[in-house]
Formats: C-alpha cells, structure tokens, sequence
C-alpha cells in the first residue's frame, strides 16, 4: 500500500527525511566539522547519504517500477564506470567506489524526490536552513570579528590550510561552536578596518560564498513568489564573506534577475525599466570588471589564474583517464586543483569523469530551452559560475544540482512563500 502524502503524520515524516538530507548536503559542502582533526564525520556522511536515501524510499510505500528501473540503470551505469576506472587507472579504488555510490544514493532520493512531486521542496529546505546560517554568522561577524564585542569560546583544529605546518592543522577561533574565523582577506575591506571574513560553519570564505549565492539564485529564479527579504538578508551575508566571486556573481545574477522579471508595473515604470536596460548592463560589466582586476593583484587572485592554466597544461598530458582519482595533483612543483572545480575532474578523471558532469550540463540547457524556462536556466547558469571557481568538484550539494533538473519532474513548480 502506498504512503499517502496527504496525511499529516506522513508529511511530517517526510519532511524530516527531506530536512536530513539536506543537512547532509550541507554538512558535506566543507563545513569546518569536516576537517575537524581526527573526525570521522566525512565517514559518517558518507553512509548517512545512502542511509537517507534507503529511508526515503522506503517511507513512500510502494516505488514506482519506472523509479525502480531508473535507479537500476543509474546503479548499472555506475558499475561500468567502476570497471572502467579499474582496468584504466586503478588509483584509489576504493575512494572511487565510495564516490560513485553517493552519486547513486543521490540521484535515487532525487528520482524518488521529483516522481512524487517533492523535488522543489528540497531546493526551499536548503535555502532555509542556509538563510539560519547566514543570520547567525551575520550576528558573531558583526558583533565578533568586527566589533569585537562578542570575544571566541575556544578553538577548532583543522586540517583545511594546515598543509604547511608541522602538523598538518591549524587553529582557527570558535564562537559556542556555531561561528568560526577561518579567513582574512588580503586588502579588499582593510581601509575599514574590517579585515576577517565571515565564513559561517565553513572552512573558507569561498565555500560559505558558495552556499550563501546558491540560496540566493535559489531564492531569486526558483521561487516565483520572490521575498526581497530573504534576498536582502543573503545579499548582505554574501558582502560580508567579501568574496570576489560573490561580488561578481550579485552583479550578474541581480542584473539578469531585474532584465527578465514581469512584474505588474504599467505606464511610465515599464517604459523606464526598459530605457534603463543598457545602463544597468554597463554597470553589472563594470563592477564585475573592477572586482575582477582587483582580485588579480591579490596573491589568491594570481594562484587562481595559475591554478586553471597549470591544471589545463596537466590534463592535456592524460585527457582520458587523468591521473587517477583522489591523486595528489602536481605539476613543476604546483599544486593544481585547490583552487577550482574544473581542474581537480580533468586532472583526476580526465573526460572519462567529466563526462558525466557534461551530460547533465546538456540535459539542463536542453531542458530550459525546451520548457523556455529562462529562470531556471539563469539559475544554472550562475550555479556554474560559482561551482566553476570554487573547490566543490565532488560534495554531494554540487552533484544534486547537477542532477536537479536531468530528473523528469511531473508537476509545475508553485510558489513558496
């Protein structure tokens, strides 16, 4: 007998397991608890996604046999590349097998997810929980690193940046273990005296940037009931992280957002929108321009452009198969892939793994231009922005949007207040 949706003590149920699997994405986008010293969360994260999975399904009774099959299909697909990656490269087996699992693991919840018409409620879950994130960093940002009224509980240890100490760990301030100060910019805010970015529950400024502008892309071109409140709010925490691709990424995904809005303006404002479209354009460019030369005189800026030339020249030596999954990429003496995710897929798998990602970059755009969803696509579009220069190549919140919009859906997005 299949699990009726309707029933309250259903949908609650449901809605827990959707709220745990979104937990687990984003615990798994670099959150600081995942490179704690000796933690054992990545482990833990890695069965809970499939744990999850398993659940969800489970709780919704009977599963269709075209989700059955699908799931199938994925799990045979996944097998092949298995041994092909084999008989190919053979490096870090197992590291591999544990990844294409979780792909699997995610891609059935999301299978599962979409027949029944929950697909978009995983979108707003993560928005929310994101939006918690982004208020509570606001507050210890402020009131923390900035003012320096709130003073740090303790320390956290943690291998992320730690590759050039004796111990492989840094130590980085805590705030009651819900804010942490992982980050100084290099010059952008000195002049303010505000030189410690906000980067949340993250390990660096990119991946809280990352997670902030997902939220808010999905605010802005997923949800057709728009609340400029929790646009505000994102917008701001985004400021606060003071990222350059954040910056860039708010004067492209704003600037598009205002071209293809129809609101309800008539007369006057309509005509004024339009005359003002050239202008807004001009100066979307120019401030993604000025973001963009000043973070090219930054160190971070330099080792960026470094990252993706050296990681180009690297794969063109082994375009297929790369140099094996999980492998310490390096290349003269460069250490390629930390500071993008384009590199570290060419350079581990070659296009034997980014073919994959390519697949459901065309089944996005196919399904866009089909549906002439220019909402959608301007949401994925900017998802590629951002995934593109920031480290995020294989944690499960960047592999369930790539899968998002390649899983058929079989009801009209509503709006979500």
């Amino acid at each position: 007998m299949r699990l009726r949706l309707n029933s309250r003590e259903t949908l609650n149920s449901v809605n827990f397991v959707e709220y745990l699997f979104v937990l687990v994405l984003i615990l798994n986008a670099r959150t600081i608890w995942t490179s704690y010293e000796d933690s054992p969360l990545n482990r833990v994260l890695r069965w809970a996604i499939v744990g999850v999975g398993m659940l969800y399904i489970v709780m919704q009774g009977v599963i269709l046999y075209k989700d059955l099959r699908k799931i199938f299909l994925s799990m045979g697909i996944g097998l092949l590349y298995i041994v092909l990656y084999v008989l190919a490269v053979g490096y870090e087996t197992k590291g591999f097998v544990y990844f294409v699992f979780t792909v699997i693991a995610v891609y059935a919840f999301l299978q599962v997810a979409n027949s029944r018409g929950r697909g978009p409620e995983i979108f707003f879950k993560y928005r929310d929980i994101i939006l918690v994130v982004a208020v509570v960093s606001m507050f210890f940002w402020v009131f923390g690193s900035t003012l320096g009224i709130i003073h740090p509980t303790g320390s956290a240890y943690i291998s992320w940046g730690g590759h050039n100490t004796a111990s492989g760990f840094i130590s980085v301030p805590s705030y009651y273990g819900l804010y942490f100060e992982t980050q100084e910019e290099e010059n952008t805010l000195a002049f303010l005296g505000i030189t410690i970015r906000n980067t949340a529950i993250f390990t660096e400024a990119p991946m809280c940037n990352f997670n902030f502008c997902l939220a808010l892309l999905i605010e802005l071109f997923y949800n057709p009931n728009t609340s400029r409140h929790r646009c505000v709010l994102l917008i701001v925490a985004i400021l606060t992280t003071i990222s350059t691709t954040g910056y860039c990424m708010l004067a492209i995904a704003l600037t598009a957002k205002y071209l293809t809005s129809s609101g309800r303006q008539r007369g006057l404002v309509e005509f004024l929108k339009v005359v003002s479209i050239p202008a807004v354009i001009i100066v979307a460019i120019l401030v993604a321009n000025y973001f963009f030369e000043a973070k090219m005189q930054t160190g971070s800026g330099i080792r960026r452009l470094e990252d993706f030339v050296t990681g180009f020249e690297m794969w063109s030596h082994k375009p297929l198969f790369g140099y094996g999954y999980g492998k310490h990429l390096v290349w003269g003496n460069i250490l390629v892939g930390s500071c993008n995710s384009i590199t570290p897929i060419l350079g581990h798998g070659g296009l034997f793994l980014a073919a994959p990602y390519l697949y459901c970059m065309f089944m996005w755009c196919r399904t866009c231009i089909k549906e002439r969803d220019i909402q959608k696509f301007l949401l994925f579009a900017c998802f590629m922005f951002i995934f593109t220069i920031t480290i995020m190549s294989y944690q499960y919140l960047a592999i369930y949007l790539f899968f998002a919009y390649c899983v058929k859906r079989n009801i009209k997005l509503k709006a979500k207040s």
